[in-house]
């Protein structure tokens, strides 16, 4: 538990065999926590360069394993990770994370959830309730914001985004649903609702909006065994609209 005069950090844990680790570099305040309840969950939080940075972890059950990392002036970043339920696996790794925000939260078993956020002024949130679900976001851009929110089991979501000032957002509800957002171009928009088993959706948008006139692409299906997908380039001011019952 190395920290820095400037850091509060606290451990807490109850059960067996858990393990916790914090450490800092170069902190200017900020807090850090971890609480474990359970056996056999793994958590570690590390923070190098970071100012005014805020990081915890809290797990609920067994053979968790959590890991949070904001690495070179993380001033103003903040990750969360929660997870209830067994067998679950969540990694935050916010680089160069000035400003960005970054949380998890799971409930349920053998999920699995990555936020990637290699630049600044990002924001990525992950929700997962069930069994064995899986959720990456990577952001290389700035300024994006990315949601997945995910209930049921067997479902799979990615957003990328090495676009600058993009919002993308998933929702799966069901089983074996499998969704997927790139934004490559700048001021994006794109939305994929999925209720149901066994449908796939994709959005691929590299074209380039702007402030007042963003590209926009969303997806909606309910049902079972449903494919959509939609590609836009160029810009700005391109609407696509996929609903299938």
């Amino acid at each position: 538990l190395p920290i820095s005069d400037d850091v509060t950090a606290s451990i807490e844990q109850v059960g067996n065999d858990n393990y916790g680790y914090i450490s800092t570099f170069d902190s200017d305040g900020g807090s850090l926590s971890i609480v474990t309840v359970g056996n056999d969950n793994s958590a570690e939080i590390v923070v190098d360069s970071s100012f005014f940075t805020t990081a915890t972890i809290t797990q609920d059950g067994n053979e968790n394993l959590a890991s949070i990392d904001q690495w070179v002036f993380s001033d103003n970043a903040s990750a969360s990770i929660s997870q209830i339920g067994n067998g679950n696996v969540a990694i935050i790794d916010q680089f160069d994370a000035a400003d960005s925000s970054a949380s998890i939260s799971q409930d349920g078993g053998d999920n699995e959830a990555t936020v990637l956020q290699s630049n600044v002024a990002n924001t990525s949130d992950i929700s997962q309730t069930g069994d064995f679900n899986i959720a990456l976001t990577d952001q290389t851009g700035d300024s994006n914001t990315a949601s997945i929110e995910q209930h049921g089991a067997f479902n799979d979501a990615y957003i990328g985004q090495s676009g600058n000032n993009n919002v993308a957002s998933i929702y799966q509800s069901g089983a074996y649903n499998d969704a997927d957002i790139i934004q490559s171009g700048d001021w994006n928009i794109a939305s994929i609702e999925q209720i149901g088993a066994f449908n796939v959706a994709s959005i691929d948008q590299s074209g380039m909006g702007n402030a007042n006139n963003p590209n926009t692409a969303t997806i909606s299906q309910i049902g079972t065994g449903h494919t959509a997908s939609i590609t836009q380039m160029g810009g700005p001011g391109n609407t696509a609209t996929i609903t299938q019952y």
